[in-house]
């Protein structure tokens, strides 16, 4: 994917590069890529692909694609998931997605854990997936 695709319009104050793949999270056998977080001057994204990639009738069957993220960093600020924005990639074999995450990590923060659940997960059970990211100076 290139930069341009994955960077998007976000003026970026962080961002770290990963390449986390996550099975199981996301309905119907599809695989979420995490390929980036970052802190832009709003909130904490986390930049993802889906693959197979999804349409529009399965989007409206599963709301939120069928996952949330949320987090906490080593300062103890807790993070909830703002919602996000999807599309297709430009080969059009994945969908390209943003997912928000606030408030924005006070300065000091080096870590941040976030926490992949599925939609339908039972408050308090323990998260699908977790990544931890380490907060590069800024």
């Amino acid at each position: 994917m290139e930069d341009a695709e994955l960077d998007g319009l976000y003026f970026w104050f962080w961002k770290v590069r990963v390449d986390e793949p996550i099975v199981g999270l996301v309905p119907d056998n599809r695989v979420l890529r995490v390929l980036l977080v970052g802190m832009d001057e709003h909130c904490v994204r986390v930049r993802y692909v889906i693959e197979p990639p999804v349409d529009h009738g399965w989007v409206r069957q599963y709301p939120m694609l069928g996952w949330l993220v949320s987090g906490r960093d080593d300062s103890g600020t807790e993070y909830v998931d703002a919602g996000g924005a999807i599309g297709q990639s430009r080969d059009g074999r994945r969908t390209i997605g943003t997912r928000s995450l606030t408030p924005l990590p006070p300065a000091g923060a080096k870590c941040l854990d976030l926490a992949f659940h599925r939609i339908e997960t039972v408050p308090g059970a323990p998260p699908h997936h977790t990544l931890r990211i380490h907060i590069p100076s800024w």
